[in-house]
């Protein structure tokens, strides 16, 4: 009976999480602080998230909206560190400045060391950068760039069962360069509130996955940006 009923809870969980997935979601991943990653065996992360963050503006608070579609292949240096890269689609708009920007690429990366192991868990800094260039549907000669780096530090729990916990806090700062060909002019604004606090959970919905290990997370971030929650897929070997 006791078996059965975790199937069936599996089954749900990862139901729900499909259904979620079918729409954007809405939020900025930071993800675990703690490296998880074997040595010398890789990570794939899937995640697309989309949010609001209010901006320092040239005399008032501007809000930015932005989405972004990710892929992420991340790499065990140590058994207490990890690097990853990541390469996708981003665009943002800026209402306030009558922006409104396309897909363009983005790339970053980062990385995470753990600081201290404990018995229920680990201590971890985590790092990470940006970047994405947007051409503006509005106007042909003007294009932006958008730039955000996040240093977390959190801590990451030891898995309990099918769930693995983790949160902390953030510096965040994004900045981004408005450039218009035509006037020869640059406007910047940066983020108002550089400070997340973020709460996540890897779940393991599949037990004995061919090959190794699927993972659906999930992540709400709060304070600076619009609190919602974000939702990625992940392979590990």
């Amino acid at each position: 009976m006791h078996l059965i009923f975790r199937v069936l809870l599996r089954s749900v969980v990862l139901c729900v999480i499909c259904q979620a997935l079918a729409t954007t979601a809405l939020a900025g991943m930071l993800g675990d602080p703690v490296p998880r990653q074997r040595v010398l065996h890789p990570r794939f992360e899937l995640a697309g998230d989309s949010f609001k963050e209010e901006m320092n503006g040239l005399n008032d608070t501007i809000e930015a909206t932005t989405g972004r579609g990710l892929v992420s292949v991340a790499l065990g240096l140590t058994d207490w560190s990890e690097v990853y890269v990541r390469a996708g689609l981003a665009e943002f708009n800026v209402r306030g400045l009558g922006f409104s920007g396309d897909f363009g690429l983005a790339y970053g990366g980062g990385a995470r060391v753990r600081l201290l192991r404990l018995s229920w868990g680990s201590v971890g800094l985590a790092g990470q950068y940006l970047r994405f260039t947007s051409d503006d549907n509005n106007n042909a000669l003007r294009d932006a760039t958008w730039e955000e780096m996040d240093i977390a530090l959190g801590v990451g729990s030891r898995r309990f069962g099918a769930f693995q916990f983790y949160g902390g806090g953030a510096y965040h700062k994004s900045d981004v360069t408005i450039r218009d060909r035509r006037s020869n002019t640059n406007t910047t604004i940066d983020s108002k509130i550089p400070g997340r606090l973020f709460l996540g959970v890897h779940i393991y919905p599949l037990a004995d996955f061919p090959g190794g290990e699927f993972v659906v997370n999930v992540e709400a971030r709060v304070i600076g940006e619009t609190p919602q929650i974000t939702m990625g897929l992940q392979y590990a070997f």
